[in-house]
């Protein structure tokens, strides 16, 4: 064995051998290349040890063996046991520590080092040499079966190798020898293999050294075949001689020299042997080649001058069975050569072959298992076996020779052949067997049973011979009957042989359509007559079919068992030729339906009824049912024959798990476990394996039956055959599997109950000990069959495969409360001896006879990993190393099959999201990464790029997905490691550049998976990617290239329509992303969404700059995409929502980088809210939110790039406003249906359409743009009538906001103004809104846009708008005065703009306050009054800063407040009862509430002044009537204070004012007489212009009040002079501060006056100074104070 060979031979047979092995053909090639001088030399590449050979191995040593090493020393005794040379020991200890050593290179030093641990180690090595010695020779048999197979995937690979050994002899010769070596093998002992060897050791020796010689004739008979067609006449003629020679001294296996060793279970082996090598003789004589040269002596190979030698040979042979095929191979030779004179010659031979029975050693050859078991071997026996019997029946009569009982037995067995069946048929009926056919055919139907026999094993060969049989029978030419049943009256003899029907004659009644005519000829035959004429057999077959059920119908006694018998044998071959002909469902198909259906109600009613003929039946029944099984089920069902449910007394059901086992489960346990035999039972699994595919069967007590009855118990039975029990358990596995892995929705139903039966102890149980049999007795199974392709241990694997592919599928199925139970027995430790079922598991991949085993263990192992709360790495305990090293090693291997590795990266995966700790041992720690999984997956990464392979997308796709989730889980150091690894990126994003983009997308999943792993890197770093990254992205964005358009071309063009299995009709329907109605539109949507993430991630981080053609690429693409999916007739939700979204998400990224030209650009929105009008309600709300938002945002955008976008915008305007209307239906239709909860999604769909057209028409300048189709499609009404029905329901908040928004926007148009006034506004708006009585948080909103809606209506119509005014205070009176004492109450800012919002409502209802004094009188009275209550609490708050803003703090920090603030707070308020605040605000927050206040106060004051009269009135005296006003300010000139609120006085607007100067002049001005004058710093951030307004305000109220104060004689002289000297005071002051403000002219301010922002509170010098209407006012109040005043 060649020291560079690392891979075992066990590897290289599952190469050869397994046609589902996904590898290429340079692997292929490349291992059959390093294996040639191995594979050439075979058996002999182990020679023996010799002293020489010891002696150069010790060499080092001094050729003292004590001196040497331990590892030398457990050398030289496993050289001495193997009885294998030292330095080819030493290679197949590497071979067997690289792929079977279940251990550590630590374990292995101990076991080496200590001899007590030595003997199992060795005697594994010996029992894994014994079997590489097998699988070399497999792999010379595979190559030689497979090399003239045109179907085979590597048959071109397999012909090379099979031309290189026919070059010359050399390697027959050598085949030769090493048969040679191995029969003359000495049996070993102790004293020839070492203290080591031992009786087990000798058994399996016997047992190897069969299977050696069984497998090296098997290969000289393989080779042989080939060597024909090469060879001359006297080569052949040597090889004959040769093999003859060797296979005589072996006795033709029967010489064993150990046969004392050989058992019962060595004995088919030895026969095999022995027929063989018979085989070959027969071969060689080549008796088809004399059959078509039949009496042509110059033609045929064995001319009388060649067989002269070969003759002496086959004249020796005695009397062993296997001589006889020779001898009458050669008599036939002879006689086809020679002819009849021949036979004086050579008659002998062919007497002493029919004494040694030879045509019965021919049919035992061809049910020989270790000879069928393989195809080819199997055609060449039957081709060599059909030769001898074709020559034997054509030269001779077998009736005379007293074979035709033999020769009917051969030819059952031969004629199931396809290709003997089709050359039967070629052949005719005067040839070969079909003599004997037709000679059959000629008794029937008097001889039934031999004729159906026959018919039926050739009918089973192929569909073609199936018709054939079909076609004879409906064409019989001849009638055989008694003489006994032919009454002398109806026929006429016309010699002795010869006789004459004189009537039409129905032998079978009339009833049956089997005639003989008046006339026919009919001869005498014995006891029988055979009339010639044609007839149907079908009609005779069925009519002894109703015969039989006549008989069952009369009654026990009736039945005969001839009858029964010929019914057996009619059904089977009904049986045959439903099953291999599907055509024959048009010929006899329902007939044979009718009828067994009949026969089977019959003889189920039979206290032990025939199980034969019930398991025909059932096995035709279920290859009819594949047409109509729901007929069938249901009839046979009526007969009791399945399990059903069992029913209560009261004809109730019970339980579905308590059932009546039924006929089936009564002949299983009295007939079938008595017997070791289930045929029936095996038939019913597959009828019902059929009928579950039909929803119309209830199948359920039949599935309860199987999980709950079979299931537990099969395991428990016995099976007469090895191997059966295997099958049994399959069968049922596979029924299982199918219900738990189906996607049909009426299996889907029954997955619930099917997980909860196997789920139970029993069959879990079953399962779990099936899975846990490991796979060392799988593999000493396999190994110790008599061939290698049949046997008990490959049925074991095949059941253990479908145990771990069921089980996974109740795993992925079960619901999560059923697991919890079986969590804890997979979680358990491991008891005595067993291994813990996770590393049973671990350890199927040392199972390299089949690649499923391996492939569902890992399957299985994943989902065990995700499934349930376990380490994996604590389960595999001290062999954890062991089992990453044996993973690394089957998936570095590049012989390992493709498929085997994509499950052992998807366990990677799932140990990545679920097993840290066994993820992180195999990667690895710090340096150990370099021999961790990483580096194999950075290699397997640069193989995908490189190689070309089968199956190379699945691989590829299960390393991407093994690195995305690396980066998922944030692996960090693993991530770190492979992003160090040089062109990382590249080897992983290549496939981004060479995929062709144009139609469908192959890799959509790679390409996905590789998107989301640049995505999630992205999303880590931002734009601080590394430079390979970097490069990458720059590459796919680069302006040169069209990738990205190619990119998104791919992604959105090949997105798919609606399949109707993702529809969900529901209202609130989502698609979920993990439903995925097929392979190909899952990838595609996988796909998209990658491609949505990595679109957001990028342009969020912009670790590459999009250039804005780039950007608007994408959007455009989007848009086209959505407009795409809108025109299908029926919509796919999922994709329109998913791309809306992505789409709104870049354009808001985005903004005007979108748009490349502006008008083109709003032109495919147009047409974008077009498709969307005609579908809007198909849509999902989440499609309709994000469509309605993209418009939006590009509505917004374009504001900034169209100065006037009329001619743009009126494209939108009729979508838009058709949008509106339909969302305000659809939104009011779900509102109203009751009993439902509406769907919050709901509502934002009317938001964003009432928003949308909100905007549309305020950038329309011209109302009339938008004002006719308003009133042409009523949407006035429907916006009113929405917010009537929201405002009585007293809910949906945000949509009345949108609403009133809208009516607002209409306000401001002279238009819409009028529209709007010239409905009714009361009842519709403001009639329900007064019936909402707390403003709590979500209705301070409303209030809000309501008072501002109508400040708008009052005005843009004025007086048009004073009586709707006047109605909605009066109707809100008491929530509006809520609303001024807010200040009092609550000091939110959303409370206090309210509050804003409300004295601006009154203040312009002042403007006409005789209109509204005429109209409603009492609630002006009771506003004047709030009002006055407001200005009182707004002075005392902004006079006092400090106070305002711990009020503030306190809010802020609600229940959390200290108790030091609680404290602070009384202090500053019981400051503030004496005195002003001098501390500034605190915060911005502070100083927005302040100028919120100003505007209250602003509000409060303009409604003062409309109270008072006219100063130049006053000053000029011509106010008509002083008694028409009032005094409205009360004497006292102190500050205001909270304690003291007893309405209005100089002092309240003395301090407001003094707060306006202080701001105002900042420094330099007059101190105020009154006292507590508050010092102006930081005050300047207040509202300036707000400030100057309040000034003249309050001034202008001071002076008219005091001059109507002192014009009216009621007051008395000492209140006028208090007044005139206080508040001329005060004015002086005032009017003093602000001279010399303005003497300052437009100095600067200092530089403590500036804002935090670093610019002047006023904005610049020139806003410092007062207007010139401002300094006029202030000259007039000084004026009035120098001349009234003082």
């Amino acid at each position: 064995m060649s020291a560079t060979t690392t891979s075992s031979l066990k590897q290289l047979s599952r190469l050869v051998t397994e046609q589902g092995v996904l590898i290429s053909d340079s692997v292929l090639s490349k291992e059959l290349s390093d294996h040639r001088a191995l594979i050439a030399q075979g058996l002999l590449a182990f020679p023996p040890p010799t002293s020489s050979s010891r002696a150069a191995f010790l060499q080092k040593w001094g050729g003292k063996l004590e001196k040497s090493g331990k590892l030398t020393q457990f050398l030289v005794h496993l050289s001495e046991l193997i009885q294998v040379e030292e330095k080819e020991t030493k290679n197949l200890l590497y071979t067997y520590l690289a792929g079977e050593f279940r251990g550590t290179k630590a374990s292995l030093k101990k076991l080496i080092d200590d001899e007590r641990y030595q003997g199992p180690l060795m005697n594994d090595i010996w029992q894994f040499y014994r079997a590489e010695r097998l699988y070399l020779l497999q792999v010379i048999k595979e190559i030689l079966c497979h090399s003239s197979n045109p179907g085979h995937p590597h048959q071109e690979q397999f012909q090379k190798e099979v031309d290189h050994w026919l070059e010359d002899d050399k390697f027959m010769k050598n085949l030769q020898a090493q048969l040679k070596s191995v029969i003359h093998e000495s049996v070993p002992s102790i004293q020839t293999r070492g203290k080591y060897f031992n009786a087990t050791n000798l058994q399996s020796w016997v047992h190897f050294s069969l299977r050696e010689q069984a497998e090296l004739v098997e290969i000289i008979l393989l080779l042989a075949t080939r060597y024909d067609q090469v060879q001359q006449t006297q080569a052949r003629k040597e090889l004959f001689c040769k093999l003859y020679q060797l296979f005589l001294e072996h006795g033709f296996g029967s010489k064993q020299n150990f046969s004392h060793l050989i058992n019962d279970v060595s004995e088919d082996l030895v026969q095999a042997i022995g027929q063989l090598e018979a085989l070959i003789m027969v071969y060689l004589i080549d008796l088809p080649s004399l059959t078509d040269h039949e009496g042509d002596t110059q033609s045929t190979q064995w001319q009388v001058s060649d067989f002269t030698e070969v003759e002496k040979l086959i004249t020796s042979l005695g009397g062993s069975p296997c001589h006889g095929p020779i001898m009458i191979g050669w008599m036939l030779a002879r006689f086809l050569v020679d002819g009849e004179s021949s036979l004086a010659k050579y008659q002998y031979l062919g007497s002493r072959a029919v004494q040694l029975r030879v045509v019965h050693q021919l049919e035992r050859i061809l049910k020989n298992p270790v000879i069928v078991s393989n195809t080819t071997m199997r055609g060449i026996a039957n081709g060599v076996c059909y030769s001898i019997v074709s020559a034997l029946v054509s030269a001779f009569e077998p009736a005379r020779m007293g074979l035709s009982t033999d020769i009917h037995s051969l030819a059952l067995v031969l004629l199931k052949n396809e290709a003997v069946a089709l050359d039967f048929w070629r052949q005719g009926s005067e040839l070969g067997l079909g003599t004997h056919f037709t000679q059959l055919a000629s008794s029937f139907p008097a001889s039934l049973k031999p004729f159906c026999d026959l018919a039926e094993k050739i009918a089973g060969a192929s569909e073609k011979s199936s018709e054939y049989v079909l076609d004879y029978l409906e064409n019989m030419q001849q009638f055989c009957e008694p003489v006994e049943s032919v009454s002398s009256q109806h026929i006429k003899a016309r010699d002795t042989e010869t006789w004459v029907s004189l009537m039409h004659r129905f032998p079978c009644g009339e009833d049956v359509d089997v005639k003989i005519p008046a006339g026919t000829i009919g001869i005498l035959d014995g006891s029988t007559f055979k009339w010639r004429g044609q007839y149907n057999a079908w009609n005779y077959l069925f009519a002894e079919v109703d015969r039989l059920i006549k008989q069952i119908s009369s009654g026990m006694s009736k039945i005969h068992s001839e009858t029964l018998s010929n019914v057996t044998i009619i059904t089977k071959l009904i049986r045959t030729i439903v099953k291999a002909s599907p055509k024959v469902w048009s010929q006899i198909g329902l007939r044979a339906e009718k009828s067994l259906i009949c026969l089977t109600e019959k003889v189920v009613q039979i206290n032990n009824p025939p199980l034969e003929l019930l398991t025909y039946c059932m096995e035709t029944f279920a290859f009819l049912c594949q047409r109509n099984p729901v007929r069938i089920w249901q009839k046979l069902e009526e007969f009791s024959v399945f399990p059903h449910q069992l029913k209560s007394g009261l004809g109730e059901s019970q339980s579905v798990e308590d059932i009546n086992s039924g006929v089936i489960g009564h002949l299983l346990a009295q007939q079938e476990c008595v017997n070791g035999e289930f045929p029936l039972t095996l038939a019913y699994l597959e009828l019902l394996a059929v009928c579950l595919q039909s929803p119309e069967i209830n199948a359920t007590p039949s599935l309860v039956f199987v999980a709950q009855d079979l299931i537990p118990s099969f395991s428990n039975w016995r099976f007469s055959e090895p191997g059966d029990r295997e099958i049994f358990g399959q069968k049922l596995l596979c029924l299982t599997k199918m219900v738990l892995e189906s996607d049909s929705p009426h299996l889907k139903e029954l997955n619930g109950l099917v997980c909860a039966l196997l789920l139970k102890p029993a069959p879990l149980e079953t399962m779990l000990n099936l899975i846990q049999t490991g796979d060392r007795m799988v593999q000493s199974l396999i190994e110790a069959q008599s061939s290698w392709e049949a046997g008990a241990g490959v049925e074991l694997s095949a059941l253990i495969d479908l145990a771990m592919l069921a089980f996974n599928a109740l795993l992925i199925k079960a619901p999560d409360r059923a697991l919890q139970d079986l969590s804890a027995h997979l979680c358990a430790p491991a008891l005595g001896n067993r291994l813990h079922f996770s590393l049973t598991l671990a350890h199927y991949i040392y199972h390299l006879q089949s690649c499923d085993i391996p492939i569902s263990a890992m399957k299985l192992l994943g989902t065990i990993a995700r499934t349930f709360p376990m380490s994996l790495l604590a389960c595999f305990g001290n062999d954890a190393d062991a089992v990453k090293e044996i993973l690394i090693y089957r998936l570095e291997s590049q012989t390992e099959d493709i498929k085997l590795k994509i499950s052992i990266l998807d366990l990677f995966s799932d140990c990545v999201e679920t097993q840290p700790g066994f993820i992180q041992h195999l990667i690895g720690q710090g340096q150990d990464n370099e021999t961790g999984c990483l580096t194999l997956v950075v290699d397997l990464l640069k193989r995908m790029r490189q190689t070309e392979m089968k199956s190379k997308q699945d691989l590829h796709i299960a390393v991407i997905t093994f690195i995305f989730r690396l980066w998922n889980q944030q692996m960090l150091s693993a991530v770190e490691h492979l992003k160090k690894q040089p062109s990382f990126w590249d080897d992983l994003t290549w496939i981004l550049f060479e995929t062709d983009q144009s139609g469908d997308n192959s890799n959509a999943k790679i390409n996905a998976t590789i998107f989301r792993v640049i995505s999630a890197e992205i999303f880590a770093f931002g734009a601080k990617v590394d430079d390979g990254l970097k490069a990458v992205l720059e590459k796919l964005v680069a302006k040169n290239s069209n990738v990205l358009e190619q990119w998104c071309d791919c992604v959105l063009d090949g997105l798919p329509a609606l399949n109707h299995q993702e529809m969900i009709v529901n209202d609130t329907f989502m698609p979920s992303s993990a439903t995925s109605p097929s392979a190909n539109n899952s990838a595609t949507m996988d796909l998209l969404g990658a491609w949505k993430t990595f679109l957001i991630v990028f342009s969020n981080d912009q670790p590459v700059t999009l250039t804005p053609s780039q950007c608007h690429l994408i959007a455009s693409k989007f848009i086209q995409a959505i407009r795409a999916q809108l025109d299908h007739n029926e919509l796919n939700l999922r994709i329109i929502t998913s791309l809306s979204e992505v789409c709104l998400v870049l354009m808001q990224k985005w903004q005007t980088k979108c748009a490349d030209n502006m008008e083109a650009w709003m032109a495919k929105h147009a047409a974008l809210l077009e498709h969307m009008s005609g579908k809007f309600d198909q849509l999902h709300p989440r499609s309709q939110s994000a469509v309605l938002a993209i418009a939006s945002t590009a509505l917004k955008t374009s504001s900034f790039k169209l100065e006037r976008g009329e001619k743009s915008l009126l494209s939108w305007l009729e979508p838009t406003a058709s949008i509106t209307l339909k969302s305000l239906q659809m939104f009011e239709l779900n509102q109203s249906k009751k009993g439902l909860e509406p769907h919050k999604e709901l509502a934002h769909v009317p938001v964003l359409a009432v928003s949308l057209l909100r905007n549309l028409i305020h950038r329309l300048d011209d109302p009339s743009l938008w004002f006719d189709l308003f009133h042409k499609q009523v949407i006035l009404q429907a916006l009113l009538s929405q917010v009537h029905h929201c405002l009585h329901r007293q809910r949906d908040t945000n949509v009345i906001l949108a609403l009133l928004g809208l009516l607002s926007v209409m306000a401001k148009s002279e238009q819409g103004c009028q529209a709007l006034l010239s409905s009714d506004l009361a009842q519709m708006i403001w009639l329900p809104l007064s019936e909402v009585k707390q403003a709590n948080n979500e209705w301070v909103p409303v209030f809000q846009i309501s008072l501002q809606f109508l400040v708008t209506l009052i005005r843009v119509g004025e007086h048009r708008a004073v009586e709707n005014g006047v109605t909605v205070v009066t109707l809100l009176q008491e929530q509006l005065s809520t609303f001024l004492m807010a200040p009092n109450l609550s000091i939110q800012e959303e409370h206090i703009e309210l509050t804003v919002t409300a004295t601006s409502v009154i203040s312009l209802l002042m403007n006409h306050y005789k209109q509204w004094h005429l109209l409603h009188s009492p609630s002006l009275v009771h506003f004047y009054q709030s009002v006055c209550s407001l200005l009182h609490t707004s002075i005392c708050l902004l006079i006092r800063p400090s106070l305002l803003g711990m009020l503030i703090h306190r809010h802020n920090h609600g229940i959390n407040a200290s108790t030091q603030d609680d404290e602070d707070l009384r202090r500053v308020r019981r400051i503030s009862s004496t005195d002003q605040d001098i501390e500034p605000p605190s915060n911005h927050q502070t100083v927005a509430i302040q100028n919120l206040l100003l505007e209250c106060i602003c509000g409060g004051l303009t409604m003062l002044r409309a109270l008072c009269p006219d100063l130049v009135a006053l000053l000029s005296d011509n106010v008509e009537d002083y008694g028409e006003w009032e005094q409205l300010l009360g004497i006292g000139f102190s500050s205001p204070t909270f304690e003291q609120n007893d309405g209005l006085t100089f002092g309240t607007l003395i301090s407001i004012s003094n707060l306006c100067i202080r701001n105002i002049t900042r420094v330099d001005r007059s101190p105020s007489p009154s006292r507590g004058s508050p010092s102006s710093t930081g005050e300047s951030q207040l509202d300036r212009k707000r400030v100057i307004i309040i000034l003249e305000q309050s001034m202008s109220v001071m002076v008219s009040q005091a001059l109507l104060f002192l014009s009216d004689p009621r007051h008395s002289s000492r209140d006028q002079q208090l007044v005139r000297r206080e508040l001329g005071a005060e004015l002086g002051s005032f009017t003093e501060s602000i001279r010399r403000y303005v003497h300052r002219g437009a100095k600067s301010p200092q530089s403590g006056d500036k804002s935090p922002g670093g610019k002047t509170s006023g904005g610049g010098d020139g806003h410092l100074r007062l207007s010139k209407s401002d300094e006029d006012f202030m000259k007039f109040i000084a004026t009035i104070v120098n001349t009234v005043f003082k």
